[in-house]
């Protein structure tokens, strides 16, 4: 399995992947499936300033996941939400775990401090997944949603990143990240941050 940066041509696939999760989980709090073309906006949007990485096996893609911010203020500009999807067929393999390392350690390389994942309960696969990485449970926050007719409760889990010094600037976007780093040679700055994300997580 190989995990690697999203491009348009992938967008339709992970749109596959989290059409269900939309129309029959209470997973996403999302109601209606995006258009393609609101969607694709959404990816472009996001990988601004954040990693979107998709899992691909045998030329197939089988999950993705990605970085957002976790909320507007500025105060909060060092913490990052993380969300993972992974093909119903792919479910408990490893595909969600090697996709949220690698999220892991891009996030931490630009300069965040916390990670934050919020999950809809019940999810034991989500649960496994954040106390996998050593994510912390925050508290629960008791009906926050209503779909398909139940009203939902989420978990708050989170995951330093790093010591709380004081920061000097804040996080690098991810194109930036690879800009500074290795503007030569995109591919082994991606091969680069795979094996730091490794060593970090």
């Amino acid at each position: 399995m190989i995990i690697r940066d999203i491009n348009d041509k992938d967008i339709p696939a992970v749109l596959d992947i989290y059409r269900p999760y939309i129309t029959d989980t209470r997973i996403t709090f999302e109601y209606d499936v995006p258009s393609a073309e609101d969607f694709t906006r959404r990816v472009r949007r996001y990988t601004r300033q954040f990693p979107w990485l998709v899992a691909c096996d045998g030329g197939r893609i089988v999950g993705y996941g990605y970085a957002s911010a976790y909320r507007s203020r500025s105060a909060y500009q060092w913490d990052c939400e993380l969300s993972v999807y992974v093909d119903k067929d792919r479910l408990k393999r490893g595909c969600g775990r090697a996709i949220y390392r690698e999220l892991l350690g891009r996030v931490a390389l630009q300069g965040y401090y916390n990670a934050y994942g919020v999950v809809a309960l019940p999810n034991e696969e989500s649960v496994r997944l954040h106390e996998h990485f050593g994510f912390r449970l925050e508290g629960i926050q008791k009906n926050t949603g209503f779909k398909h007719g139940q009203w939902v409760d989420t978990a708050i889990y989170a995951k330093a990143l790093r010591d709380f010094d004081v920061p000097k600037k804040a996080p690098v976007s991810y194109p930036e990240l690879l800009k500074e780093k290795w503007s030569e040679d995109p591919r082994a700055a991606v091969d680069h941050m795979q094996l730091l994300s490794h060593d970090l997580f």
